[in-house]
């Protein structure tokens, strides 16, 4: 990476690091201005969102954020 020698561990490391911001920046957008925001006219792909991010918080563990997106699935 960037010309540099990078260990499988720490590439690892660094992916899950960047899917937990882009799912908590997801999550932040979800909440507040809807799947639409994400997905604008495909109530699909909105649901899978859901879906999908719902598992990802069951996973590690942030049921309170389960609640909330279990909530909006309900909704739409």
């Amino acid at each position: 990476m960037n010309g540099k020698k990078i260990s499988l561990s720490r590439l690892d490391k660094f992916t899950h690091n960047l899917l937990t911001l882009l799912i908590d920046e997801l999550y932040t957008t979800v909440t507040t201005k809807g799947a639409s925001a994400v997905f604008p006219d495909d109530s699909y792909e909105q649901g899978k969102l859901i879906r999908v991010m719902t598992k990802y918080y069951e996973d590690i563990e942030q049921y309170e954020r389960c609640a909330v997106l279990h909530k909006l699935k309900v909704i739409n």
